[in-house]
């Protein structure tokens, strides 16, 4: 008696209905991440608190973008190369509680694998990785930052007044969760000191970091009214003798 041929719909309904499964969601209420595969296209929202989102294909737990969060710096980087691409995503979603997430769910610990169709651009530059001259010993920063768009900018002068290129290799800038204080860095190795109010700002507080002497602490005094600060890096005295 011949078999019935069934079994190869059945195979393929299976698949079908594997392949269908929604994406578990997370609960805000319980703080659980849950493991995640997701495909969409690679976003990159530049800016102080620079974040890369996944654009899924169709809505995944009700959000239209779900901000990437990365394990270290250098995978952060080259996820820039990704842009525009098909990606597939991995890592924990969850529901983010700071504002240093700028979407209502997140991915940690997030790998990417970019479609076969994707064309790769270039990474993000690594400006710590720039080295600055062993015989500048001090240089000046004038920094401007606009809480209303998070850009940060800033221009680096030594101590003849000369501008120093680029400006990233000497200064960097986070903001805090709350986004109303931001630390204003001086490069690796070099101390800040003597930050004043760069625009007639009487009122402006900032201060040196007393837990770190490279940064800089200015407080944002609303979420409209571009600041603009001076500091002073100067080569630590242990950097000095590397």
């Amino acid at each position: 008696m011949p078999l019935p041929r069934l079994f190869p719909l059945t195979l393929i309904l299976l698949a079908t209905t594997l392949r269908a499964q929604p994406q578990k969601c997370p609960d805000e209420a319980t703080s659980i991440t849950i493991p995640a595969t997701i495909n969409g296209t690679l976003e990159y929202h530049p800016g102080v608190y620079a974040w890369y989102g996944l654009r899924p294909s169709q809505p995944a737990c009700g959000q239209k973008v779900i901000q990437l969060g990365f394990d270290d710096h250098a995978a952060f980087l080259a996820a820039h190369r990704f842009i525009g691409c098909e990606v597939t995503a991995t890592g924990n979603l969850f529901v983010p509680n700071t504002g240093y997430w700028s979407t209502p769910l997140g991915i940690t610990d997030a790998r990417i694998q970019p479609d076969k169709s994707c064309k790769p651009g270039d990474s993000l530059p690594d400006y710590s990785a720039i080295p600055i001259p062993f015989t500048l010993r001090k240089y000046k920063i004038v920094a401007t930052y606009d809480p209303k768009t998070f850009d940060f900018s800033a221009q680096a002068f030594d101590p003849s007044g000369k501008p120093l290129s680029p400006w990233e290799a000497y200064a960097n800038d986070i903001g805090n969760g709350a986004r109303d204080l931001q630390r204003m860095f001086c490069a690796n190795g070099f101390s800040a000191s003597d930050p004043k109010d760069a625009s007639g700002q009487p009122s402006l507080q900032a201060n040196v970091d007393p837990d770190d002497p490279s940064a800089v602490e200015v407080a944002i005094p609303d979420d409209t009214t571009p600041v603009h600060v001076s500091f002073t890096c100067t080569r630590s005295a242990a950097a000095g003798k590397e």
